[in-house]
Formats: structure tokens, C-alpha cells, sequence
């Protein structure tokens, strides 16, 4: 607990059942306990409800170490009011939430006799734990105690705060046995926001450790006070300062910065300790020797302070910037993606191509741009882009004296000026090299120097310091190496003839080409914008797909760590959102502006089912609709569409840029044969009924607008699809597929919880679900009838899954409970009617405990009512295991 003004005498939170005065114990007075800390920095008023309520980090986090910085108090004897309340706990349960209910007062527990128990009781249990509502349960089903029966005869109405505030026989009295303990189920959504104190360690029961019980998670408080260098604050500057400061600090710093930030545009004048940085060496990586100084890039922390500056003094210049910047710039551009340049070469690739022209891709790599820009030269280029005045001075001052220190394994080396180099971490920085570099990028637009698409030149994409030079005669290729190499030499940057290279494709002559008279290399393949661009394939993006697809597994592999995995892995609906955040941005970078042929897809699309049968522990057979719909997902091919969709939307909307131009003219001019990337825009909007490009082009929708168009088509368009295969598939007649909506998975995974057992256990229904899980009904049409396809346990009838869940009397033991505690549940919360209908008809029943989601009068109970059949279908599953061994 924060001691921050908490030594004075203050009312004591009343969540220990005190409403008294207490002092603050710090320093682990009354011992650490073994507990996680759950809150740091708290500061109460004295006036909450709940600690809760009180100011803190946040649930979990802290800064404290174990030793001395446990929270204790000291109650005073000032005593108004004490109450000696009852405590619940669930034990034996598969699920959080659900078990035999036992009650603790001072050091005593026990167990609750299910004499009257019923849903009242088990409201007002499962209330107190922190959850809406709950379920009863009798005759031991969660199992059976060893401690003694403390409560009997409970009658609670329901809106009791505590158990012992109910009807009842007494404390300790009770005729029961513990074949009668008392358990529940309670609902999903947990209402309260009290935590429960308790004082540990001390002498008496005012005073002590202080432990915090919420949300049944036990733990500590820690007793730090804040420190500036707390690990929840992120990259500080020498000065320790954070944006959070400034985003939190109030309206006393925005006065003071206010007035600090107009004196420096007033007089032209930065601070030095503004411009001092903390240079952070980050390793590459990709197989690179860790003790080559080459191996690191410098990522410099610089003053948060100097940033607001920044940023304001870029906003100031940035359309000037813009109106100036070529049109082939696509780095660090407000309206512009980088992906756009890689589209770009996809075009020139394709017009080349139907025009039977040889095309020349030169990939060119700078040597530590960014760290190695020649000052003066910056200026320059600044004044050229009509930064003057004032603008252009501070802009100056601000690389004048700029000082950086190493900070290497937590200590920081002196102090030493940078004489060149734009920081990477700085906010003018890309834009400033943008403007250093945009004068080559000139002289190849002002003199049409390289590859053209009609009358629109294209001859060098670039992203920043990447520039790609493209020709369709070799020996103007030369000249715009030529023409590179001597702008680098005159403004002092370098251009690594190793790095760099030329895609020779269409062309079988020999053709070589020299920068400072070294040979480049020709290779068959070479990446740009990490995308690996082939010279003899179709499209010449042919090793792209496997390079994804191994990316992909990298990303899960990195990943399983975290439990991303099927069996004993977490929830797939967990699973499912990471590999959204994580996995399949990485599996399908680039792959919106390149032409994929249908071999692409059907990889893709293998890789993407095979991962999402892995996080369910769905054997290889299962169909690929049933892992798509139990998984709220839609095949690959979609995404795919969307993002290319997307991206078109934009091109549209950059008005003056050269893709909208390209797109304008690839839309007038090519017929539907062409492979142009623009052609198959066209076939996309006519496959899901959107406006065709030349309307978006005419008139662009909002963004916000043509995203909602486009998931809608796209997401109705192959749910469709979807819900037509699988209503073709025996395997799946259980599934209701006419609950699957995109984004959201099936009930057996949104009820399982987080629990390792419950989704041991929903592992086996997704099986029984989809078709999968092997009977001897199976083996025996697998194998053509020869195999009998008699039960192996009662040996009475053919072992189906029918027969497997409700008629085998081998199983009777284990069905007999869950069914029991399924209809009780269903009795007092639907009409009895109702309840025989779904009981005296086999169909029903069978349907009602594999996919219940087919009864939406039963929509409110869904998720109790899978937690129960999933426990049943394991219970199943392990007595059949155990009689067949």
C-alpha cells in the first residue's frame, strides 16, 4: 500500500467488517505472507466503500519487492461496529465458478447440508462470490467433503448479502451426511466491485499484514512509495521525464510548458538539455554476430519535453513538405502506405509483360541512412522545400550541440556530440530524410528517366531510404545508378554495392551493371519491401507464399509460450485473437498488391484450417467448415480481399498521387484478360456486389463507410458459403450453423473458460460436434462393415453417438448425475412441458446436450447448459477409455 499521506489516523475501509480508525504499517511489519501483490500505490481518502475505489496502479501491477514493502495496518479501539461474517469458497469444480460450497468462519470450514437447497440459496452464494446468479446442486455432485457439515437447513429468499444471514439450524448443527453436501453453478458475469480485507499476523484482529481477497485471488499490498524510476514508467529521458507526465500532469504543466514552448519559438533558441538523447544499441538479429558493432541499430530516447516541440514545429512545415515531396516518395507519408511502392513494381512487372518489354528492377541499399546525414547539407535541402525564416533557424538550431549517451545494460556512457545523422526516435526525423533525399528522386522525375505506365512515370519507387530504380532498357538502368552514385557523393552518404542488385527479367541477354566500377550482382531473387520478387516465375512472386507461411510459423512457435497451442493450450477463443493480432498480420503482409495464383490460395488456405484444428485438438479429417464455424472465421481468401479492397478505397483517395493515376488509367484501358492488379479490383467488386472502381474513383466513400460496405459483403458472401457446405456434410448435422456469426466462436468455446481441465473437456465435444470422435459405428463403415459395429462395452446395439450419450448402460453411472442435475436446472427456470419434450424424445435430448444452441428458448441458459454437457461428454469419454483398456 502507497504510504503517500497514510501514517495520519483515518477511517479504516470497512471491507474487514470494521468501522474504525487505523495507522499505516509499512516495511513488512506484521510479516511478507506468500500471497501475490495485488495493489501498489494505493491513496484512500478514508471515505470509500471499498479499497478498490481508491486510487492505485491497477489489479497485479506493481514494484515492489518481497522483503520489506508489505501493507499492514493498525485498527484503533474505537470500535463502533463488528461483524463477524461468513466466507464462501467453491471447491472440486471443473470451472471457475462452480463447485461444493463450503463456508469459513474465524478457523473454521466446512461443508453446507442440501437439505432445502435450492435456487435461492445458491443466488445468494454465488452473490457473494461475485457473480449475478447462480444454480444449486445436490447429493454431493461436486463430491464429497472431509471437514465437518456446518450449516443445515439453509433457507435463504435471495436477496441476503451473507449465507449465515439465511434460515437455518445454526452454526455446527446439523443430522446430515456427506453424501448431501451442497454445491452450485454459478453464472458467468461477475457484479461486484468490493474486495474483502484481512488483517494477518498481527496480535489481535486489528492489526495485521494487510491481504486483500477479490474475485477469489488472495494476495498482498504493497507499501513503496512512487518512484520516478518504477518500472510502469516507459523509456524516461535523462531528466526521468515521460509523456505520461505531460499527458497527466495537469493544467499547472501545460502552463509552464505553454509559456516555455512560445519563449523557445520566440527567440529561436533550444535548450541544450532538450537536446541531449539516450542512444539504445537494438540487436538485428537475422543471424548476425552479437560482438560486430554492426550488428546493432542506435534507437535514440529523446527529451518528451523536445517532442511536444517537435511535433508542433512539423506541423508547422509539414504541407510545405508535401506540395514538394515526389510522388514516388512513399515513406513516413500522411495518406500514403509503403506497401503502395511494392504495388508499383507489381504493375510495371505486369505492363512489361503484356507489352513483351524486358524490365530492369534495380534494388539499391544506402549504408546507415539515417545515422550518417551530412548536416549542412539537410539545411540545404530544407531551404530548397521553402522552410525559411524562423522555421528553417530553429529547425537548424535544434542540430546544433545535439549530445547523446550510450545507455548499455542500465549505465550511460559521457556525453558526445553528433556532428551527422538524423535520430532515429526523433519526430522530425523521417520527414527530415524525405526532404534530404527527395532531390535524387527529382532529377529521375524532371528528366523521365526509367519506366513509364502509359504517360506516368514510375522509373523509382521509394520508401524512405529505399530506393528502386526500374527501366526497360539496361543502359538507362546505368544512368540512374549514375545519377544516384553522384548524388550520394555530393551530399555525402554511401551506397553498399553488396547490398545492392538488379532483377534482370524478360531479357536472356547478358547485361552488366557497375556502381564505383564494382559489378552488381544478377541474382534470380531478391527482396523488396520483404517481399521476394523472382525473375522466371508468372508473376515473379512465386517464393512470397512459402516465405508468409513460414513467417507465420515462426510467429506461433513464438507464441506457444503463452499457451497457444491445442490440448492443455488455453482457450481457443484466446487462441483465436492472438493469431488474429499476431499471426495473421505476418501472414499476409504484402500479399494485397501482388498477383497470387489459385496454387497461393489453396496453400494459404491449408496452413490457415491446419492452425485453427491445432488450437481445438481437431484431428486432420475434421471438415473445414466445422473448424470455420466453431471458430467464427472465414477462410484466408477473404482477408486477403478485404485488405485489398481497403487499400484501394485509399489509392482512390490520394488525389495527385501516382497509384490514383495508374488505377485511373489500368481501369480505362485494360480488358478483363489483363493480369493487372487493378483488373482483378474490378472481378472483386462484381463478386461481392460493391460500387465498381470507377465509381469509387468518381466519388470515394468515407473510410469508415467503405470498411463497413466491404466487411458486410465480404463477411455475408462466404457465410453463405459456409453454411451451404456444411449443411452438405453428415459429420456436422449436430452444428447448428445457423448460429455462426463471423467474429464470434461457437458456445462450446465461449462457456469453457480458461480453466486447463474445461478445455481438456470442450477439446472433446468440438470433436463429438464436428463429426470426429471415433465410435464403433465408425470403424465399422471405415472399414466397409467389416469390423462390427456392436458396443464394445454392453455389447446390445450399434455403438452411434445416440447410443454412446443417452441408451449405453455401461456409461448409466456417470450420464445418470449429469442428466439429473441438466433437467433440474431446466425445471426451474422453463415451462415442465417444455422440459418433458426435451427429455422424453431421444432426438431432442441428444440434440440439447451436443449443440444446444439449436433451442433459442433456451438462449439465456446456453452457457450453463454447455458447462454441463461438456462435463457429461467427459465424464463419457474417460469412463469408455477406462473400460477399454
Amino acid at each position: 500500500m502507497a504510504v503517500e499521506s497514510h501514517t495520519q489516523k483515518k477511517p479504516f475501509i470497512t471491507n474487514t467488517g470494521v468501522t474504525s480508525y487505523g495507522i499505516a504499517t509499512n516495511k513488512s511489519h506484521f510479516g511478507i505472507g506468500t500471497e501475490e501483490i495485488l495493489l501498489d500505490d494505493v491513496e484512500c481518502t478514508g471515505e470509500e466503500d471499498s479499497i478498490l475505489e481508491c486510487p492505485n496502479e491497477g489489479w497485479k501491477i506493481n514494484d515492489c519487492g518481497r522483503v520489506r514493502e508489505i501493507a499492514g495496518v493498525k485498527c484503533s479501539d474505537e470500535v463502533t461496529h463488528v461483524t463477524l461474517n461468513v466466507t464462501v469458497s467453491l471447491h472440486d469444480g471443473s470451472f471457475e465458478g462452480e463447485g461444493r460450497v463450503e463456508v469459513t468462519r474465524g478457523d473454521e470450514t466446512g461443508s453446507v447440508c442440501d437439505d432445502y437447497w435450492d435456487y435461492k440459496d445458491a443466488n445468494v452464494v454465488c452473490k457473494m462470490l461475485g457473480y449475478s446468479v447462480g444454480i444449486s446442486v445436490k447429493n454431493a455432485g461436486y463430491g464429497s467433503s472431509t471437514g465437518p457439515i456446518l450449516l443445515d437447513n439453509v433457507q435463504c429468499q435471495g436477496s441476503e448479502s451473507n449465507i449465515y444471514d439465511c434460515v437455518h439450524e445454526g452454526w455446527g448443527n446439523s443430522n446430515c451426511g456427506h453424501a448431501e453436501d451442497a454445491g452450485v453453478i454459478c453464472g458467468t458475469e461477475r457484479v461486484t466491485k468490493k474486495a474483502r480485507i484481512e488483517l494477518v499476523g498481527g496480535k489481535s484482529g486489528k492489526e495485521g499484514r494487510v491481504e486483500m481477497i477479490y474475485g477469489g485471488v488472495r494476495g498482498t499490498l504493497c507499501s513503496q512509495q512512487f518512484d520516478d524510476t518504477k518500472a510502469t514508467i516507459i523509456s524516461p529521458d535523462v531528466d526521468k521525464f515521460t509523456i505520461e507526465h505531460l499527458k497527466y500532469g495537469g493544467q499547472t504543466v501545460v502552463n509552464i510548458l505553454t509559456k516555455l514552448i512560445n519563449l523557445i519559438f520566440k527567440t529561436v533558441a533550444v535548450p541544450n538539455n532538450l537536446k541531449i538523447g539516450i542512444g539504445c544499441p537494438l540487436f538485428k538479429n537475422g543471424g548476425k554476430p552479437k560482438e560486430d558493432p554492426n550488428s546493432y541499430r542506435r534507437i535514440t530516447i529523446t527529451s518528451a519535453i523536445g517532442k511536444t516541440i517537435e511535433k508542433l514545429h512539423l506541423s508547422r512545415n509539414k504541407s510545405s513538405i508535401k506540395n514538394q515531396q515526389s510522388r514516388l516518395q512513399k515513406g513516413f507519408t500522411e495518406g500514403e502506405s509503403p506497401t503502395v511502392a511494392g504495388l508499383v513494381v507489381t504493375e510495371l512487372r505486369i505492363e512489361a509483360k503484356e507489352k513483351r518489354l524486358p524490365i530492369y528492377i534495380g534494388l539499391t541499399d544506402a549504408k546507415k541512412a539515417f545515422d550518417i546525414v551530412w548536416h549542412a547539407g539537410l539545411f540545404r535541402e530544407m531551404h530548397k522545400m521553402n522552410i525559411s525564416g524562423d522555421n528553417w533557424l530553429l529547425f537548424r538550431a535544434w542540430y546544433e550541440d545535439l549530445t547523446t549517451k550510450v545507455k548499455w545494460e542500465g549505465n550511460y556512457s559521457r556525453g558526445f556530440k553528433e556532428k551527422q545523422g538524423v535520430r532515429q526516435g526523433g519526430v522530425w526525423s523521417p520527414t527530415a530524410y524525405k526532404v534530404f533525399i527527395n532531390s535524387l528522386l527529382k532529377i529521375y522525375e524532371e528528366n523521365k528517366i526509367g519506366s513509364y505506365i502509359g504517360s506516368i512515370y514510375c522509373g523509382a519507387p521509394t520508401v524512405a531510404d529505399d530506393v528502386t530504380l526500374i527501366a526497360n532498357d539496361p543502359y538507362e538502368l546505368q544512368t540512374m545508378i549514375n545519377i544516384q552514385m553522384d548524388h550520394a557523393n555530393k551530399f555525402r552518404y554511401s551506397i553498399s554495392e553488396q547490398k545492392s542488385c538488379v532483377l534482370k527479367i524478360g531479357d536472356k541477354s547478358e547485361h552488366s551493371w557497375y556502381m564505383n566500377d564494382q559489378k552488381l550482382n544478377t541474382p534470380i531473387n531478391a527482396t523488396h519491401l520483404g517481399i521476394k520478387r523472382d525473375i522466371n516465375s508468372k508473376f515473379g512472386v512465386k517464393e512470397v507464399v512459402p516465405d508468409r507461411i513460414q513467417t507465420a510459423r515462426k510467429t506461433v512457435y513464438a507464441l506457444m509460450g503463452a499457451g497457444l497451442y491445442g490440448l492443455n493450450g488455453i482457450n481457443p477463443k484466446v487462441s483465436v485473437h492472438m493469431i488474429k493480432c499476431f499471426v495473421i498480420p505476418r501472414l499476409l503482409y504484402g500479399l494485397d498488391i501482388i498477383r497470387l495464383t489459385k496454387t497461393d490460395i489453396a496453400k494459404l488456405s491449408v496452413y490457415y484450417i491446419q492452425l485453427l484444428k491445432q488450437i481445438q485438438h481437431l484431428p486432420s479429417r475434421t471438415a473445414n467448415s466445422a473448424v470455420l464455424v466453431l471458430t467464427g472465421q472465414l477462410p484466408i481468401e477473404s482477408e486477403i480481399h478485404k485488405k485489398m479492397l481497403s487499400l484501394f478505397r485509399n489509392i482512390a483517395d490520394n488525389h495527385g498521387s501516382v497509384e490514383r493515376s495508374i488505377a485511373q488509367r489500368q481501369l480505362a484501358l485494360k480488358t478483363r484478360d489483363s493480369e493487372s492488379w487493378f483488373i482483378q479490383i474490378i472481378k472483386l467488386t462484381e463478386m461481392y456486389e460493391l460500387p465498381s472502381p470507377i465509381e469509387v474513383l468518381d466519388l470515394v466513400p468515407e473510410k469508415h463507410i467503405w470498411k463497413k460496405l466491404v466487411y458486410n459483403a465480404v463477411n455475408d458472401y462466404w457465410k453463405n458459403i459456409l453454411i451451404l457446405e456444411a449443411r452438405t456434410k453428415v459429420s456436422m448435422k449436430m452444428l447448428n450453423v445457423d448460429n455462426f456469426k463471423v467474429g464470434v466462436v461457437h458456445n462450446i468455446w465461449e462457456s469453457s473458460g480458461s480453466e486447463l481441465l474445461s478445455v481438456k473437456r470442450a477439446c472433446v465435444k468440438a470433436k463429438i460436434i464436428s463429426g470426429t470422435y471415433t465410435l464403433q459405428a465408425d470403424r465399422a463403415k471405415f472399414n466397409g462393415n467389416r469390423t462390427s459395429s456392436l458396443c464394445p462395452l454392453c455389447f446390445k446395439q450399434s455403438e452411434d453417438l445416440m447410443h454412446f450419450l443417452i441408451k449405453c448402460n455401461s456409461l448409466e453411472g456417470v450420464r445418470r448425475k449429469f442428466i439429473m442435475l441438466l433437467r433440474n436446472l431446466l425445471n426451474d427456470k422453463i415451462n415442465a412441458l417444455l422440459v418433458d419434450d426435451l427429455f422424453n424424445f431421444e432426438d431432442n435430448l441428444l440434440q440439447l446436450i451436443v449443440d444446444c444452441t439449436k433451442f433459442q428458448f433456451l438462449k439465456q441458459l446456453w452457457t450453463t447448459i454447455e458447462r454441463l454437457s461438456s462435463s457429461l461428454c467427459f465424464g463419457l469419454h474417460q469412463k469408455r477409455t477406462s473400460l477399454l483398456l
